[in-house]
């Protein structure tokens, strides 16, 4: 069970893909890990 009642929705999700796929935006993160919890 998350706090926010409801599984994430994929548009919520993709701007921290396409975050991370980017090399402009992403190029001094490495081994970072992003849970998706549902507001915990």
């Amino acid at each position: 069970d998350t706090p926010m009642k409801r599984p994430a929705q994929p548009e919520e999700l993709a701007p921290a893909y396409v975050f991370l796929a980017s090399p402009h935006c992403s190029s001094y993160i490495t081994g970072e890990i992003l849970p998706v919890v549902g507001g915990y």
